[in-house]
């Protein structure tokens, strides 16, 4: 579960799967001493490639900052 949060990330992609693991490391990296919660959201707009398993993966890397719709 997400925790409430004063900052959110809002992030689409669409057959992104080469883009998602550094964007999350990257996300994870500025983010990680922030101050306030945070949270990222990935919308997966029908990605035929393997987009979602990759975010499967940068959601277990940013654990509970992060979330899948």
């Amino acid at each position: 579960m997400i925790m409430k949060s004063n900052v959110s990330i809002i992030i689409p992609l669409f057959n992104e799967e080469d883009n998602v693991l550094p964007l999350a490391e990257s996300i994870n990296n500025a983010l990680n001493e922030f101050a306030h919660p945070w949270e990222v959201i990935f919308v997966n707009d029908g990605s035929s490639d393997s987009t979602r398993k990759r975010l499967e993966e940068a959601v277990k890397l940013l654990g509970n900052h992060a979330s899948i719709v």
